[in-house]
């Protein structure tokens, strides 16, 4: 056998270091199949913390240690409430949320305190009003600049996370004279805010490590309650790993 050198190179079906170079948002346009493989977007997140880097250096600038950590769906983080809603989502609600959190954390060695860390401008979602028809704005999802506390935070480690509750989704509510139609069913989507508000914390660059959770919202069942906490607990797994694959931890 002779041994030739190639010629010609197929057209690659993945995206090339060039491609990404010209297009860095491809990375964070994650197949939904995946949202639930903490392994998969960890390997990922990483892939877009070495290019932003190569950017960084590229352009003579000191680059800010921000890790925000992708959304792991453990949840439909939806609900519908009024009149047509049969079976309504049930809430853990911010206490109990916490509690979850808090308990996943010491497992990891996180000791995480609230009213420690309050970021000054963040691009924070603007979620519909009560009533409000859905209707998907073609500019993306509405945002307003403001301080965010976060939920809780690690200062030892500068690990922090933010739940996304009922009480952040009502504060956030944008005015009802932007919208036309309304019904008497509300719609909520917890998984589409946590994932506004964490593209807002990309652009934010703030230092060190951001979990975002959400409320898992399961349909009223008796044991709603405890799925909810479960969905919840896997939530933070997945952050947990997500940060040992970032040598946080």
């Amino acid at each position: 056998m002779k041994i030739a050198p190639v010629t010609h190179y197929r057209e690659p079906e993945f995206p090339t270091r060039a491609i990404l170079d010209a297009q860095p948002e491809l990375l964070r346009r994650v197949p939904r199949r995946w949202q639930r493989h903490a392994l998969v977007l960890t390997t990922l997140a990483t892939a877009c913390l070495l290019t932003a880097d190569r950017w960084s250096w590229s352009a003579d600038a000191p680059a800010k240690t921000a890790r925000i950590a992708p959304i792991f769906q453990h949840g439909d983080g939806r609900g519908s409430f009024g009149c047509d809603a049969v079976a309504p989502p049930v809430f853990l609600g911010e206490d109990e949320a916490r509690q979850v959190i808090i308990e996943e954390g010491k497992r990891a060695g996180l000791d995480f305190h609230a009213d420690v860390l309050t970021l000054p401008d963040v691009a924070v979602p603007l979620t519909p009003p009560e009533g409000a028809r859905e209707r998907k704005d073609p500019k993306g999802p509405k945002t307003q600049q403001k301080p965010l506390a976060l939920d809780g935070t690690d200062e030892k480690r500068h690990i922090s996370f933010e739940f996304i509750s009922e009480k952040d989704y009502a504060a956030w509510r944008d005015k009802p004279e932007n919208y036309r139609g309304f019904s008497s069913v509300s719609h909520v989507d917890y998984l589409a805010t946590a994932q506004t508000l964490h593209d807002g914390l990309l652009q934010a660059k703030p230092e060190g490590a951001i979990g975002i959770f959400y409320e898992p919202l399961p349909s009223y069942s008796e044991a709603a309650k405890e799925q909810a906490r479960e969905e919840l607990r896997q939530q933070v797994r997945d952050f947990i790993v997500w940060l040992k694959g970032q040598g946080v931890i």
